[in-house]
């Protein structure tokens, strides 16, 4: 089986887990006997990288292609699936044979997934990790009329959609109407490996905690992008309560915010919080590999989010052992088990659809597991264990074959 897939990122060094999710989709494929060509749009040089059996040819678009024309979004996503399906389509011309499936990452690059389909005459499927509409209400946004066009598009067009938890597949259908036997349930999986204990020595443990805590401080790790999704305000509104109850605590922010909004943001929530100034040290953006490493002395990892379509920053710490608090909303709900793989906090919704996390139940959670070092190893355990078995990269690949099946099977 020959599969394109398409994507804004390839391997961990994006922000974001797109480009792990990429990566691991890939390489697992190839494992499992697939031949699998990756199309990545890049601002950057052209280059081609063979990473296994996997080929991944990253394609430049110049920003003076689309700032030439009217400046719009409708305009850059013209622009970047034009080149995708000249390259593509030289690409295979080149090589003298197609794809079987096109396989089409959000709703980006699905333009171009359904003219290749079209032109080869092959199934397109698409996966969603994220639906702006309605997802960016959730947290007091407005979705653009432009992406949210064509999200539809894509959840009404394509072959087969592929949602990452069955809250995101409810959203699909409540929201586009995506017919149900188009529709696929596949949880993110990824290389556990990393995480695990056994790939650090001690020594780089000690060094670590040395360099950004005192001794005998508990620590609290926060692992996202800085944005209202990932529920900031609430963690620093119970972080400002938590150190008043337990003074011997660090919280420790590996993120950074994208945009000049989120940026204000955090000034904000750092002006109001200013007895918070020695308890929160903000780290910026870090590497997996840097951030696997920081999972290996925290005591307890928040993930206190608005709504998450799955939840990367929940398994990756189950994966080291961390215990987790993190809130009771889609594919979070999915991954931990309340109480006995993490503890699980409400999310409210009020009477305008807005979401707020409920702070004196993330308070509590938090308390109770930094304050119950045996319920924190029996949390910590039982997670390492679920995340590895239930979220492995293996289980994906053979998830999404079985829909790449069904689909030529249709086709």
């Amino acid at each position: 089986m020959k599969v394109l897939l398409l994507s804004s990122e390839y391997g961990p060094q994006m922000k974001g887990g797109l480009g792990t999710h990429i990566m691991a989709l890939a390489q697992g494929m190839a494992r499992a006997g697939l031949k699998v060509t990756v199309l990545v749009y890049t601002m950057e040089r052209a280059r081609t990288v063979v990473d296994g059996s996997v080929t991944v040819y990253f394609v430049p678009v110049s920003a003076s292609r689309f700032n030439t024309r009217h400046g719009s979004m409708r305009d850059e996503v013209l622009a970047v699936n034009e080149a995708l399906t000249s390259h593509a389509r030289t690409l295979f011309s080149n090589a003298g044979e197609r794809p079987d499936l096109v396989h089409c990452h959000d709703w980006y690059f699905f333009p171009t997934a359904q003219d290749l389909g079209r032109e080869l005459g092959v199934s397109v499927i698409a996966t969603a990790h994220m639906l702006q509409d309605p997802m960016v209400r959730f947290w007091g946004g407005q979705p653009d009329p432009e992406v949210s066009r064509r999200e539809q598009s894509m959840c009404r067009g394509a072959d087969a959609v592929i949602a990452v938890s069955h809250s995101m597949r409810e959203l699909i259908q409540n929201t586009h109407g995506t017919p149900g036997e188009r529709l696929h349930v596949v949880h993110n999986g990824f290389d556990a490996a990393p995480f695990l204990e056994s790939a650090w020595k001690p020594a780089q443990v000690a060094a670590l905690r040395q360099s950004v805590a005192s001794p005998g401080e508990k620590i609290v790790l926060f692992a996202s992008r800085l944005d209202p999704q990932k529920g900031v305000a609430a963690l620093y509104q119970s972080a400002a309560r938590i150190v008043t109850a337990m003074p011997n605590i660090r919280y420790l922010i590996a993120g950074s915010a994208n945009t000049r909004h989120d940026g204000q943001m955090m000034q904000q929530l750092a002006a109001d919080h200013r007895a918070l100034e020695h308890r929160v040290k903000l780290l910026g953006q870090v590497g997996r590999k840097q951030l696997s490493l920081l999972y290996q002395i925290a005591d307890l990892a928040i993930v206190p989010s608005l709504y998450e379509s799955f939840g990367y920053a929940a398994v990756e710490s189950m994966a080291a052992g961390v215990p987790v608090v993190a809130t009771d909303v889609g594919g979070l709900a999915e991954i931990i088990e309340h109480n006995r793989t993490g503890l699980l906090v409400p999310v409210h919704v009020d009477a305008g659809g807005l979401r707020h996390v409920d702070v004196d139940r993330l308070v509590e959670a938090q308390l109770r597991v930094l304050g119950d070092p045996e319920l924190a190893r029996q949390l910590g355990q039982a997670g390492r264990e679920r995340a590895v078995q239930m979220f492995n990269a293996d289980r994906m690949v053979a998830a999404t074959t079985q829909v790449y099946r069904q689909c030529l099977e249709r086709q």
